[in-house]
């Protein structure tokens, strides 16, 4: 079982690396082509976008794969659908009320932000599916194609039109492309009617996933707290280097990311998962974090020169090299993290990853006086090395008391 989860881990991830890519060379493109203002702006606009997608989807995902791996419906899908849907359009309203009363986006980029929580809807019910399948690559190649078809439109219209014009298409270019994506990649024939008889059974199922939900918003909270603090305390430049390198990490924790899609459904069903199989995926995890973390620490002057550019190589190279450290802790939480997730101890530890993201957070604030951007960079790697020790502590703590399904 090991070796086939980490065949189908490493086979996704490779496909989630090449969207990265895709994803990596457009931003790098942007970067160059965009003042850094209008840089860090964008790069504010998708984390945004990201951060509310994740709250608002609820743990819908993990909910669906756990109860398909224990209860099947042919329903399902289109019952979480129709859930979405409500509280996608409703936050998007929500967005648009609040920019009113406190404006901090133009109109345009506030359109193109609401359009795009409403389809990024479609992308978390199609991947809960695909996943459920064990179609998992099929989920990497949405994010390829959706990558790729940016910088194929962008960079030629970059070469015809003034730097203005090319900041706020891309915008524009973003929803288009996601929309097109999206009509190829949902699956539309598995979809039932839609019916107001559903709402109670949509608000059910709204409850039983606010459990994921709630773990869901922690994990984003941890991952974007960072640079959002960076942008408050220092400015929008150093936010976009901050983020501009953080993608670095991000693409490396695909692997990750890859194995907890992976590995969620198998350790969701009782007793199918030991802790002697953990134990080996654990270290063979470790090994290749180490591995690529330390391939990124001696390489970083030329990554940061290749993604950003010359002028980010003196603020670049240390901040680069601390998150190559953070990479390595990253692939060795990641299997126990996805045992907790799909566990029914994930209650009781919440508000121990709570204390985590509370500790990440002052460290962030106290260090980045101190420090400035490489401060953010220490507090996330300290934070990263507590939330191991807790997570292995509970497991040890799971296991022993059966707290799995």
């Amino acid at each position: 079982m090991v070796k086939k989860v980490l065949t189908q881990s490493f086979r996704y991830s490779a496909v989630l690396v090449a969207s990265k890519v895709f994803s990596i060379v457009f931003f790098a493109i942007a970067a160059r082509l965009l003042s850094k203002d209008n840089f860090g702006m964008f790069s504010f606009f998708v984390t945004l976008s990201q951060l509310l997608t994740t709250l608002t989807d609820l743990g819908l995902r993990q909910w669906y794969l756990k109860r398909m791996a224990n209860k099947p419906s042919k329903d399902l899908l289109s019952r979480a659908l129709e859930m979405r849907l409500m509280i996608g359009l409703l936050t998007a309203g929500v967005l648009f009320l609040i920019n009113g009363w406190w404006p901090k986006l133009p109109m345009l980029i506030l359109w193109c932000l609401m359009i795009s929580l409403v389809l990024e809807v479609f992308f978390t019910v199609a991947d809960a599916h695909y996943l459920h399948e064990q179609r998992s690559t099929r989920v990497g190649w949405k994010v390829f194609w959706r990558n790729l078809l940016m910088i194929a439109l962008w960079v030629p219209l970059v070469l015809l039109v003034n730097n203005e014009v090319t900041y706020y298409s891309s915008y524009v270019l973003y929803v288009i492309v996601t929309s097109a994506v999206v009509i190829f990649y949902f699956p539309w024939k598995l979809v039932n009617r839609f019916s107001m008889t559903h709402l109670w059974e949509m608000g059910k199922i709204g409850r039983a996933s606010s459990i994921y939900g709630v773990s869901d918003a922690l994990s984003m909270a941890y991952g974007k707290v960072d640079g959002l603090i960076v942008e408050k305390m220092l400015n929008v430049a150093a936010f976009g280097t901050f983020v501009g390198l953080f993608r670095v990490l991000d693409g490396l924790n695909l692997i990750p990311q890859a194995l907890y899609h992976n590995l969620f459904r198998i350790t969701a069903k009782k007793d199918l998962f030991s802790k002697q199989q953990l134990t080996q995926i654990t270290l063979i995890m470790a090994m290749t974090g180490i591995v690529m973390g330390g391939l990124l620490f001696l390489g970083a002057p030329l990554v940061v020169w290749i993604l950003l550019g010359e002028s980010y190589i003196a603020d670049g190279v240390g901040l680069l090299r601390v998150f190559a450290v953070i990479v390595g802790l990253f692939f060795i939480n990641a299997p126990l993290n996805t045992v907790i997730q799909s566990s029914n101890y994930l209650k009781k530890y919440l508000p121990i990853f709570g204390v985590v993201i509370a500790l990440n957070i002052v460290l962030t604030i106290m260090f980045i006086r101190v420090w400035g951007m490489m401060g953010a960079a220490y507090a996330m790697a300290i934070s990263q090395t507590v939330l191991i020790a807790a997570n292995w502590i509970v497991i040890r703590k799971a296991y022993k008391k059966s707290y799995f399904v």
